[in-house]
């Protein structure tokens, strides 16, 4: 599993606040925690977003990025395996609200 289901924040400082859990809040609601209140303004969330540059992909692979957030799309493929719909990556500037 990957540290913090994937997920990365920064607010723009040398001294950003680290994630210190994820939460499904609701059917449609992540809660990240940070340990911190962070510096406003320059607030990013990301999600499967930085990795080691010329890294391979896979969720085994030092350095690749990837997160573990998927729904619960019961859609089997002809195989039967199950078809989820993983959350894509992003980088996105948030508000942080208390």
């Amino acid at each position: 599993m990957k540290d913090n289901c994937g997920f990365e924040y920064t607010d723009g400082t040398a001294a950003s606040p680290r994630i210190t859990n994820v939460a499904i809040a609701s059917p449609t609601t992540i809660r990240i925690t940070l340990d911190k209140p962070p510096a406003i303004g320059n607030e990013r969330l990301g999600y499967a977003y930085t990795g080691t540059p010329g890294a391979p992909s896979g969720s085994t692979t030092a350095g690749s990025t990837f997160g573990n957030i998927r729904d619960s799309d019961a859609t089997t493929a002809l195989s039967g395996e199950q078809l989820p719909n993983w959350l894509v990556t992003f980088n996105k500037s948030v508000v942080v609200t208390p």
